[in-house]
């Protein structure tokens, strides 16, 4: 049902007497005009930050996504906005974001071969043959077991096979450590 001009007057002095003539008392209850405030922000940062370094190793845009809410909470809203684009773009040209960039195009352009059409059948892999059960023959197969496709490593030793199939268990008990 429709509210009559009275009910609406009444909601306007509601609105007016809460929040002031013109809104003036919702500017100030906007979120971003909030001061953010903890008993140990700076340490808390901190924590933040190694840990994030700990785990982003040679990647700096995790440790500037920790930078960029640090700066959102010691700044006023705009200036917070303008620090994090700067970090950002600043990012943007870093030898790790131009690699990355890179081997994100070139993983999409190596799923098409340009002379092979895409309707071409394919073929169920069954199982694979390594040639070497060393460090990367190693690193094979366990990328074709993880898919499900039985890895068959032909050896010409029996210590060279044990030696590949023990580094092969090692990585694998390392993961579940993980």
């Amino acid at each position: 049902a429709a509210l009559g001009s009275d009910r609406l007057g009444e909601l306007d002095g509601f609105v007016e007497h809460r929040f002031g003539r013109g809104g003036q008392l919702v500017e100030q209850l906007l979120v971003r005009n909030l001061p953010c405030k903890h008993p140990q922000g700076d340490a808390y940062f901190q924590f933040a930050k190694n840990m994030v370094g700990g785990m982003s190793k040679n990647y700096p845009a995790p440790l500037k996504c920790v930078d960029a809410v640090q700066a959102a909470t010691k700044m006023k809203f705009d200036d917070g906005m303008a620090e994090e684009r700067r970090l950002f773009t600043a990012l943007m040209f870093t030898p790790e974001s131009l690699a990355l960039r890179h081997l994100f195009m070139a993983e999409r352009a190596a799923s098409k071969i340009p002379d092979v059409p895409e309707d071409t059948p394919k073929r169920d892999i069954k199982a694979v043959g390594v040639i070497g059960a060393g460090t990367m023959g190693g690193g094979i197969s366990m990328n074709f077991l993880n898919a499900g496709i039985p890895a068959k490593t032909p050896q010409l030793k029996q210590e060279a096979l044990d030696r590949g199939t023990a580094t092969i268990k090692k990585n694998y008990e390392a993961q579940v450590k993980k």
